[in-house]
């Protein structure tokens, strides 16, 4: 009796060829589920973050940005509107009142962190907006620092101490440096002991006087004499008082834990970001060391993102990238052209990782590719290298596409139809592709949780958790190989069995497909069948993705081993295939499949394909 086994999923789908021609191991077509080496399993659903937004838009800017305390700060964009989340209450707060304004209705909007003796800031710009600076302790007070006159507006980077500024309106392909920020008494104003109130109190309220304009305030602290209090870089204050203090307004609201003993003053520093700082451009007739600068690249259209690795600022255009490069005494730039047919479709289409920038390339539009600029092992140079010649991707519209590498994973997401509606998954450590279901317009990552900005709404949805999406049951299948089982010849099979791991609500429909035909449901493994070994929980989710685990956040997920046996008595065919659908809410995997009692029928055509002989 032949028996013939599947097991050990590694290869993810592959559609580049046809689908009697790929390993058995692979998928034909999948949507939400995962490749784990080892088996496949149904991917995590999405729940959305804070309070939901019920009008329909479009998440243009997501960033997750880290406080002095460790504290996370969640911030988005949408519409004319920029909005932080407050974790306590999961209610979005927003920035000022429609800070970005009626230009940059809609338009994306880059975020980068930037941390200095100055402060924990963000700091976010697009095109048509600002250029915007927000301190993170202060996130509702953030302020536009554009002025023509010193700076410019396009999407920003921080990398080595300055702020780099591109896609900037009539100025598409040319690449802006700030000054480079030198933290010391020649960009920080010093102010000493300014008078805030009289003894014999312990509250204190009032505004910095210096605090004007587009300044800033650092390292605050309040004394009456005896007892000194300085602020804790959050907008708090250390031991010997309790309040809050303001370094975008300079308000502040002190009380001190004893009745002050004599008159209370306050000594600080300030800082004008526009000064010979990240939102300062200027630069001499002659240019000099740390001054700002511009660069113009002058071929392969618009100029959509800066990425560094190995030292090297590569600059990603439509149709082709460039190389830049400044020298440790910050003159004379290297600024050349470094390939001709690398290009991207979206200035979100690429990231830089540890072992290269990811990127998808739609340099050739007919064969748009997921390629990795990497250091080549053979000649010490940074080449690009396809990855994705195992699926095919000429259906797939890239235009408003983004890209992170999230744990093992890079993620790219694209169009099948109106709207971000699908994110491929590329796993690093099998090389594989998986097809998802999400509806994403950027992602972020949360300390190891995968938030995105929804291509349809103004929600923040939190991937990779739970197994519904948001509280539906989550499309999905994943069909195998046109096999032939190993027999090049008509065959009958009798019984297959289907191994993996299920959660008890959850349900697997199995269905076969011969010599090319329609589905026919076979049967299917409920979680609560008496072949689910219900007696020995196993938890899975251990291996995980991200930094939490797999389709549970951190979480673990306990689910029991199955083993269904499907007495299938199928027709005679040549070929079959299988596919598994997820029908509830739920974990569910496929780690084995095994066809038994395969009966042999000779060499000859399937019953459409045989030729009438007429004489």
């Amino acid at each position: 009796m032949k028996v013939y086994e599947v097991k050990n999923y590694n290869k993810g789908t592959v559609t580049s060829i046809e689908d009697f021609s790929i390993p058995e191991n692979a998928s034909s077509a999948s949507l939400n589920w995962l490749t784990c080496g080892d088996k496949v399993e149904l991917c995590g659903g999405y729940s959305i973050l804070g309070t939901e937004d019920v009008t329909a838009g479009r998440v243009t800017g997501l960033h997750v940005a880290t406080k002095v305390n460790g504290d996370k700060l969640i911030i988005k964009s949408h519409g004319k509107k920029v909005r932080f989340l407050d974790t306590d209450l999961l209610t979005w707060t927003e920035v000022g009142s429609d800070i970005l304004g009626t230009l940059a209705n809609g338009e994306d909007v880059s975020f980068t962190e930037y941390v200095s003796l100055a402060g924990y800031q963000v700091w976010f710009s697009s095109p048509n907006s600002g250029l915007f600076k927000m301190m993170m302790a202060n996130p509702a007070s953030a302020e536009n620092l554009y002025d023509a006159m010193e700076n410019f507006k396009g999407y920003i980077s921080v990398a080595n101490g300055r702020l780099h500024l591109w896609y900037r309106e009539n100025n598409k392909n040319y690449l802006y440096g700030s000054y480079k920020d030198v933290q010391n008494s020649v960009v920080y104003t010093t102010v000493s002991s300014e008078a805030v109130g009289s003894s014999g109190s312990t509250n204190y309220t009032g505004t910095l006087a210096a605090i004007t304009g587009l300044r800033t305030a650092l390292g605050v602290s309040f004394t009456d004499g005896t007892t000194t209090v300085q602020d804790n870089k959050n907008g708090g204050f250390t031991t010997g008082a309790s309040g809050t203090i303001n370094y975008t307004t300079g308000a502040y609201d002190i009380t001190f834990d004893s009745v002050t003993v004599g008159s209370v003053t306050v000594s600080y520093q300030w800082e004008d970001s526009t000064e010979k700082g990240l939102a300062d451009f200027t630069f001499s007739a002659t240019r000099l060391a740390t001054e700002g600068f511009f660069i113009p690249q002058s071929t392969g259209g618009g100029l959509l993102n800066v990425l560094n690795y190995k030292d090297t600022f590569y600059c990603l255009h439509e149709l082709n990238s460039w190389v830049f490069t400044m020298p440790t005494d910050d003159l004379n730039p290297t600024n050349k052209e470094y390939r001709s047919k690398v290009g991207m479709p979206n200035w979100r289409s690429a990231v830089a990782t540890g072992k290269g920038i990811y990127y998808i390339d739609t340099s050739d539009p007919q064969e748009p590719r997921f390629n990795l600029l990497t250091l080549d092992q053979f000649n010490a140079e940074v080449e690009p290298m396809v990855i994705s010649y195992a699926i095919d991707l000429t259906s797939f519209d890239f235009s408003e596409s983004s890209v992170i590498e999230w744990g093992d994973y890079i993620l790219f997401s694209c169009k099948d139809g109106d709207l971000q509606n699908r994110v491929w998954a590329f796993n690093k450590k099998w090389e594989s592709f998986d097809l998802l279901g999400y509806f994403t317009s950027c992602f972020a990552n949360n300390n190891g949780t995968l938030l995105a900005g929804d291509s349809g709404t103004n929600n923040v949805t939190q991937l990779f958790t739970g197994f519904s999406a948001d509280g539906a049951v989550v499309e999905n299948y994943w069909e195998g190989k046109l096999s032939r089982l190993e027999i090049d010849e008509l065959k009958k099979v009798k019984r297959l069995t289907v191994q993996g791991e299920i959660q008890p609500a959850q349900t697997l429909d199995v269905y076969l497909s011969y010599d090319r035909g329609g589905y026919t449901l076979i049967g299917s493994v409920e979680g609560t069948g008496s072949y689910v070994d219900s007696a020995n929980a196993v938890t899975v989710g251990s291996v995980s993705v991200g930094v939490d685990e797999v389709g549970g956040g951190s979480d673990n997920v306990v689910a029991y081993n199955y083993r269904k046996e499907f007495r299938i008595r199928t027709q005679t065919f040549e070929e079959v295939k299988i596919k598994f659908v997820a029908r509830d809410v739920g974990y569910v995997s496929v780690s084995n499949q095994k066809w038994y009692d395969i009966r042999k029928y000779g060499k000859k055509n399937i019953q459409r394909y045989r030729q009438v002989i007429t004489t």
